[in-house]
């Protein structure tokens, strides 16, 4: 499988949320946008991070943790998202597909599945 992004995308700041990962172009929905490596980590290995800016970006899995290596990290939280996050955890990877047709300029959102450790902004 191809690392990287299937489609024109940008980073770029979110009103309230920092930055975000825009749609430069149409994407149908069911469609992979997006193939990234995950850096995986152990829970031994996430006691020391749980105080680093980069905890914020990791996604659990299982017992297991990891942050994707790319744009992916800066894919923010919906209640109403417009991607779905597949975890394979054997070939340590993330894999991003539309959950609905995303429009140019539209935000990428998925729900996190962790307990949120902010106040989402309004959508």
């Amino acid at each position: 499988m191809k690392y990287g992004s299937y489609y024109n995308l940008t980073l770029k700041e979110s009103p309230g949320k920092g930055r975000g990962v825009f749609a430069a172009e149409e994407i149908s929905a069911g469609k992979l946008i997006l193939v990234e490596p995950a850096l995986m980590f152990s829970g031994s290995d996430i006691d020391g991070l749980r105080s680093h800016k980069l905890f914020e970006y990791i996604f659990q899995i299982g017992d297991s943790m990891a942050i994707p290596l790319g744009v992916g990290t800066f894919i923010n939280h919906s209640e109403d998202p417009n991607v779905k996050v597949n975890r394979q955890i054997d070939q340590e990877l993330f894999e991003f597909f539309a959950l609905r047709d995303i429009t140019p300029e539209e935000e990428l959102t998925h729900k996190y599945i962790r307990a949120l450790w902010f106040s989402p902004a309004a959508e």
